[in-house]
């Protein structure tokens, strides 16, 4: 079969989940699939990401306006379904939540956001098009979702999310399988993690992350503990709730002691899990969690909030904070863990266990089943 992956709306040098997902599954997905010939849709902005794998893929290269998101809506909904026909396609996978509503291929569609159907647990966007955004994806999606042959959620929370959104899309719910996503080899193992490490969250600042509980958590352990360790944040601190953070930090002398490092590329971010002592989110929205499984990946002892997906990716390997609004509470069970070395290096061991069931070549083949299923059967294809 021929087996075209949409890419268009994965951008270069982001970290958010789009470009770590496609390039780490489309690596996989060739390097276990000898019979079928993917083809990547990409424009001259992101062709770049696949450079290193160029040779065991086609590509159908768009134009450069598809960089641009609504020249790339436009694209997709309007030429893309005749594109994928002159070029003989027999399976069109749309990794990023949404696919063509008008298709002359069998369907796979890939959800990776749930916000779209926790609505009273989403910030509204501040901004118009952010506006226009979440109402083009929040219509969109599950219209994708039931027009797809297959649909493939990167969690059992996820799959819950879908099919309580409304009657038809429980009607849905045998044509999706779970598949969990993987980590690079380059995070590695770790060994055990020091009491002293950083307590590290790997985050966006958006409103549902909890990133100003978290900067609070650790004032109140700081005040009350007197812990050593130091609060390093990951991620993208371009966004006004950083910028007010950083505004109390300031006011309370803590700039020495809570370190939000701003965007970090992905090849680099195994250095910073590898010097954290813990990890832990306060998120209460995530689909699937990458940075618990990454920090998991290197032996990190993980903490999480008892909400969403979360507990369901550490499966009993890490804490679970039951009740994020008691800072008290919670400042109890971040500080018996920070403050016992035994603890720190069970918890270590049972996030590499954890670890292991997280895999890209699993993965891999679970998409390539998937896709096999659409296969026209020898009494379909004689009957064309």
């Amino acid at each position: 079969m021929r087996i075209a992956i949409n890419t268009l709306s994965v951008l270069p040098n982001r970290n958010g989940g789009g470009e770590v997902f496609i390039k780490n599954l489309v690596r996989h997905l060739i390097a276990n699939d000898k019979t079928n010939t993917y083809v990547l849709l990409v424009n001259k902005r992101n062709r770049s990401i696949f450079e290193e794998i160029e040779e065991h893929v086609l590509f159908a290269e768009a134009h450069e306006i598809t960089s641009k998101p609504h020249f790339r809506i436009l694209y997709e909904s309007v030429y893309l379904p005749f594109r994928l026909k002159a070029l003989d396609i027999d399976v069109l996978m749309g990794p990023a939540d949404t696919l063509p509503l008008v298709n002359f291929t069998k369907t796979v569609l890939v959800i990776q956001n749930i916000k779209y159907f926790q609505k009273e647990q989403v910030q509204r966007p501040a901004n118009v098009l952010g506006r226009i955004k979440q109402i083009y994806f929040g219509n969109l999606t599950p219209r994708s979702i039931i027009a797809a042959d297959r649909v493939i959620a990167v969690s059992e929370e996820t799959s819950r999310n879908i099919v309580s959104f409304s009657d038809k899309l429980a009607a849905c719910e045998s044509k999706i399988s779970i598949i969990y996503e993987g980590v690079h080899h380059s995070f590695g193992t770790g060994g055990s993690p020091a009491a002293d490490g950083d307590i590290l969250c790997v985050s966006s600042f958006a409103k549902h992350k909890n990133i100003d509980k978290l900067v609070h958590l650790y004032m109140h352990l700081k005040e009350t503990r007197h812990i050593r360790n130091k609060l390093r944040i990951v991620g993208n601190k371009d966004h006004e709730e950083a910028r007010r953070l950083e505004k109390i930090i300031r006011e309370r002398n803590m700039e020495d002691h809570i370190i939000f490092e701003g965007f970090v590329p992905n090849e680099e971010l195994p250095r910073y899990y590898h010097q954290a002592g813990i990890f832990i989110t306060l998120s209460s929205l995530e689909s699937f969690g990458l940075p618990i499984v990454e920090a998991m990946t290197c032996g990190v002892p993980v903490l999480v909030n008892d909400a969403s997906v979360m507990p369901e990716i550490i499966n009993g390997h890490g804490v679970l904070l039951t009740d994020i609004e008691d800072i008290e509470k919670t400042a109890l069970q971040v500080y018996e863990l920070l403050s016992n070395k035994d603890k720190l290096a069970h918890y270590s061991k049972l996030s590499l266990e954890r670890a292991r069931d997280f895999s890209w070549d699993t993965a891999a083949r679970q998409y390539i089943k998937v896709f096999e299923s659409l296969k026209p059967s020898r009494i379909q294809v004689q009957a064309q």
